[in-house]
């Protein structure tokens, strides 16, 4: 259950960037071309432990990883909300990224180890509970806009890991 609650969260962490653009943009003053950046920090951490995550799945200690992706998870998206510098919120969205991409890198490995009798079962539930995340997202978003600013979206987010 652990594992299927990181990936909706993680999900919701993807896609709440897209609706934040233009508050991230009027904060930090910066431009489209410099807001860019934006998927390109979340994305290269990801790809990159999950790389070196799953190729030594079988030799690095997974529920470590699972617990340390989770914490610095949840981590890097307290400091994405308290930036006020944008260098700042681009180091933390790496780190997330990366944080994440660690704990995405060995999540599969652990349910095929748990669930090998209905691997492809769990493994759809794995994709729709990540689905359903990415959907609710802009709603999430939303809501949290009209009664709050953009950084209490990522303090929400966080506590989704929770």
């Amino acid at each position: 259950m652990a594992i299927f609650s990181f990936v909706f969260a993680d999900a919701v962490a993807v896609q709440a960037r897209g609706p934040l653009l233009a508050s991230l943009e009027e904060t930090f003053t910066v431009s489209e071309a410099m807001l860019g950046l934006i998927a390109p920090a979340g994305t290269a951490g990801f790809v990159l432990a999950v790389v070196v995550t799953g190729t030594f799945a079988g030799r690095i200690p997974m529920r470590l990883t699972l617990f340390v992706g989770t914490l610095c998870t949840i981590g890097a998206l307290v400091v994405m909300s308290v930036s006020s510098v944008y260098a700042v919120f681009l180091g933390a969205l790496l780190l997330q990224g990366t944080a994440a991409g660690a704990f995405r890198g060995v999540d599969r490995v652990v349910l095929s180890h748990l669930h090998a009798e209905n691997r492809s079962q769990v493994f759809i539930a794995y994709t729709l509970v990540w689905a359903i995340g990415a959907v609710l997202t802009p709603q999430l978003v939303s809501l949290v806009l009209a009664l709050s600013e953009w950084p209490t979206v990522f303090v929400v987010i966080a506590c989704c890991f929770l």
